[in-house]
């Protein structure tokens, strides 16, 4: 919902804020912040999510400092 608000509000801006997620670098980039992040961090999946399958969730997970993990079912 929130990428489709923003897709309302400039669709320009989300088109390029998209094809930047695919980017190679930029993913790789991500990667690279989340192991810097000092702060706490909430990491949520759906049961269903097909964005982040549980693999990819368990991985970001292992890379930040400090936080928590969970799933939201149903």
């Amino acid at each position: 919902e929130l990428f489709e608000d923003f897709a309302i509000a400039d669709p320009r801006a989300s088109y390029i804020f998209m094809q930047s997620a695919r980017d190679p670098l930029v993913r790789d980039r991500f990667w690279d912040a989340l192991e810097m992040l000092s702060i706490p961090i909430l990491l949520m999946r759906g049961e269903s999510d097909d964005v982040c399958p549980v693999n990819v969730h368990r991985l970001m997970f292992n890379r930040i400092r400090r936080g928590q993990s969970g799933t939201v079912r149903g």
